[in-house]
């Protein structure tokens, strides 16, 4: 797609795209802060073009993850338990939960404990991870490593070594976080 025209398309989406980080804000502000924290943003345009054109997609609307969000929940709440308090807030806007943890199949990643909740409102999507709190100081560097898994550019120049040991660690983290997190809800039983 021609850069100025994913740009304009972009933009015509903007307003639609905040009215429901908004929304899914609002719904989810009666939560205690005590045993929640929502983070949400807006896909970045580079990410947004970089993915386009990657997965060979025409509109930027049929992105699943335009808006965005994770939910972290503290260690007097289990998943279950944080899934169901979703489907009582959204309903039937909730179109998928997934939790596997197998996630990025193509490159190994796996991503146990972590459960994404597809919201959609009126066409528009919203992607909410939800995890246990435990996962907050690790989220952005397990991130780093996924980045350089997804970008061709950064993933091309890895070598056969360090995919795997970046693997390793990636996995090993998320394996190690769901085990610390389930022990912490254990003892609260």
């Amino acid at each position: 797609m021609d850069p100025k025209k994913l740009r304009k398309s972009y933009k015509q989406h903007l307003p639609v795209l905040v009215k429901t980080m908004g929304h899914v804000k609002e719904q989810l502000s009666d939560l205690p802060p005590s045993d929640f924290l929502l983070e949400t943003n807006l896909k970045p345009y580079s990410s947004i073009k970089e993915k386009m054109e990657r997965d060979h997609v025409r509109d930027p609307s049929e992105l699943s993850d335009l808006v965005r969000g994770r939910l972290f929940y503290s260690d007097q709440f289990d998943q279950n338990e944080t899934v169901d308090l979703l489907s009582e807030i959204f309903g039937k806007n909730i179109k998928d939960v997934d939790d596997r943890k197998h996630r990025s199949k193509e490159h190994g990643l796996e991503y146990h404990g972590v459960v994404h909740v597809d919201l959609n409102f009126d066409g528009t999507n919203f992607e909410l991870q939800v995890m246990p709190v435990e996962y907050k100081p690790y989220k952005e560097f397990a991130h780093q490593i996924y980045e350089k898994f997804r970008n061709p550019k950064t993933y091309s120049k890895l070598s056969d070594k360090q995919k795997d040991l970046l693997k390793k660690v990636h996995n090993d983290l998320y394996e190690k976080l769901h085990e610390k997190a389930n022990s912490n809800r254990k003892k609260e039983s």
